[in-house]
C-alpha cells in the first residue's frame, strides 16, 4: 500500500464532516471508519476531531495534520499516475468542462503540465456554472467536468478532486488587517464593507452557508458591491473599496505582487472541487489519466 489508508480516511471525514458520508465515499462501514480514525488518534496521541456538536469538525491537531495528510495523498497519487503511465502516451481529444473558478485558476496550469507529458492530446475547454457543466456532460459535449457546486443527478458520477479554501482578502495597503491581531469573527465581517459575487453563484452559496452556520444572515451583512466575476472583485478590493472572500486558488499573483493581503478567519470556509462524469458511458483511459494527474498536482 503506497499510502496509509488511515490518512485517506482522515481526509475523507474532514471533507465530509460526517462519518457516515465518509464511509459511503470510501465504500466502508461506519464502524470501520471510526476504528481507523481511533487508530490514527492513538498513534498520534491526540484527538483529530471535535465531536461535541452536531457536525464533526477538525480539532486544532486535526487542522495541523490536514495539509500534511493532503501532501502525502498527492504524492501517493502522483506515484500511481507515473507508474500507470509508464510507456503509455495518450492521444486524441479531451473535452473538459469546468465551473468558473476552476476554469480560470486551476485548469490552465493542469492542462499545460499534462500536455507536456502527452503531446498528442488536444484539449477543448468550456466554462460555466455547475448546472451548465452538468448539462454539457449529459448531452455528450464534454468527457469530464470539474465543478465547485453540488450535483444531484442520477446519471452523473461525482468523485472527489481536492479541497478549496476560501479566504478573506483586503487591499495590499489596507488598514483593515491592522484592526485585529487575531482571526476575524462573524461580528467583524458584519461591520466591514463587503464585496460579494452575485446571488446564485457557487462561491456565494458556500460563503452564505458558512455565515448561516455561524448565525449570520445575509440581510445583516454590509454588502457594498455585488460583482459577477472574481477578477472584478479582486480589482475592487485592491482599489480599497472593501473586503471580500474568494478562493485561495485565485489570488497567488496578487499576493506575490503585494496588491492583496489575506486576513485569517475564526471560521474556516472550505468546499470540495469534484470531478463529474457520465455513468452511462464507459470510462476512457485518457480521462482516468487526467484525473490521476490532477489529484497528484
Amino acid at each position: 500500500m503506497i499510502e496509509d489508508y488511515r490518512l485517506r480516511t482522515f481526509l475523507e471525514v474532514a471533507r465530509q464532516g460526517n462519518f457516515t458520508r465518509a464511509a459511503e465515499v470510501l465504500s466502508l462501514t461506519q464502524p470501520a471508519v471510526t476504528l481507523q480514525i481511533k487508530s490514527l488518534e492513538q498513534e498520534l496521541g491526540c484527538s483529530l476531531f471535535d465531536r461535541s456538536g452536531q457536525k464533526i469538525v477538525l480539532s486544532q491537531s486535526g487542522q495541523m495534520l490536514l495539509p500534511h495528510a493532503e501532501a502525502v495523498h498527492r504524492i501517493a497519487e502522483q506515484a500511481r499516475e507515473e507508474l500507470a503511465g509508464l510507456g503509455q502516451e495518450h492521444s486524441g481529444q479531451l473535452r473538459i468542462g469546468a465551473s468558473t473558478t476552476i476554469a480560470q485558476y486551476v485548469v490552465p496550469e493542469l492542462v499545460a503540465r499534462f500536455a507536456q507529458k502527452h503531446r498528442k492530446v488536444h484539449f477543448h475547454l468550456i466554462s460555466g456554472n455547475t448546472e451548465h457543466i452538468a448539462d454539457k456532460l449529459e448531452s455528450g459535449e464534454i468527457d469530464l467536468g470539474l465543478v465547485e457546486g453540488p450535483v444531484s443527478r442520477k446519471r452523473i458520477k461525482v468523485e472527489d478532486y481536492r479541497l478549496d479554501e476560501l479566504v478573506l482578502i483586503v487591499s495590499g495597503d489596507s488598514t483593515w488587517q491592522e484592526l485585529s491581531s487575531q482571526a476575524w469573527s462573524f461580528e467583524q465581517i458584519k461591520l466591514a464593507p463587503l464585496i460579494m459575487r452575485e446571488a446564485g453563484s457557487g462561491t456565494r452559496f458556500v460563503i452564505e452557508k458558512a455565515f448561516k452556520s455561524g448565525g449570520l444572515k445575509t440581510s445583516e451583512l454590509n454588502i457594498l458591491l455585488e460583482m459577477d466575476s472574481t477578477e472584478a472583485i479582486k480589482s475592487a478590493v485592491a482599489a480599497g473599496l472593501g473586503v471580500a472572500i474568494v478562493s485561495q486558488s485565485a489570488i497567488s499573483k496578487e499576493l506575490q505582487l503585494g496588491l492583496l493581503k489575506t486576513v485569517p478567519l475564526e471560521f474556516p470556509i472550505r468546499r470540495e472541487f469534484t470531478f463529474v462524469t457520465d455513468r452511462d458511458k464507459p470510462s476512457v483511459s485518457m480521462v482516468q489519466a487526467f484525473k490521476r494527474f490532477a489529484r497528484s498536482n
